[in-house]
């Protein structure tokens, strides 16, 4: 059980000294719940932090049941043989990817005011989430992140289902976890305070990062 964000960030990083100070190593944080303890790892760690955003493509029906995801980079994956059992058209894929790119752009520009992303390209690239329950988003981030051509994929999350986690393994070349309880239940049942992250956090903690990791 963890306290909140900041106190799962410092003990994950409890667990990733090999990383501290790698001059070709980044820490990307999933927004927004991912950032704070992304900016923990980030601070501990003495790595440079950016954001990696990820946005899931939900059946237009208020079903619930996820056909894919889009993420930073103009990646998009769809499952196209769940789509045709579920009977949705290319039409609605086409309409749903529209919507949720605007937003993921709309996020990426608020939250990074104006920053550039880092270039990830030969990079020890490290992806932080605050949990995994299934892995979707994270595993569409992995796969997104290969397209920037990075030296080495590393997952780091304080909590994750065995499900997941034995899922996840194959997408990334290398995963580090705290803990994988079952049942494993919703992430936020290991988290004390689970608040929402609002995204002037998520700018707060960029801006603190990049003036040398100063929040509180």
């Amino acid at each position: 059980m963890f306290l909140n964000r900041k106190d799962a960030g410092a003990k994950l990083a409890s667990i990733m000294h090999p990383y501290r100070g790698m001059s070709d190593a980044i820490v990307l944080g999933m927004p927004r719940g991912g950032v704070p303890v992304a900016y923990e790892l980030a601070k501990a760690l003495l790595l440079p932090l950016d954001i990696f955003c990820v946005r899931k493509l939900d059946v237009p029906d208020d079903s619930g049941v996820t056909l894919g995801a889009l993420a930073s980079g103009d990646t998009v994956m769809v499952n196209h043989p769940l789509a045709a059992y579920l009977g949705v058209s290319k039409d609605q894929i086409d309409e749903v990817i529209e919507i949720e790119s605007r937003e993921l752009n709309r996020c990426e520009n608020v939250m990074r005011r104006g920053r550039q992303a880092h270039n990830l390209k030969g990079k020890h690239v490290i992806l932080v989430d605050d949990g995994l329950a299934t892995g979707a988003s994270m595993r569409a981030a992995a796969v997104a992140i290969r397209n920037f051509e990075p030296g080495k994929v590393i997952a780091a999350v304080p909590i994750a289902s065995r499900e997941s986690f034995g899922e996840f393994q194959n997408a990334v070349d290398e995963v580090f976890c705290l803990a994988t309880p079952s049942p494993f239940g919703k992430v936020c049942n290991w988290y004390v305070d689970y608040s929402e992250t609002p995204e002037s956090e998520v700018q707060f903690l960029l801006d603190a990062a990049e003036r040398g990791g100063l929040a509180a």
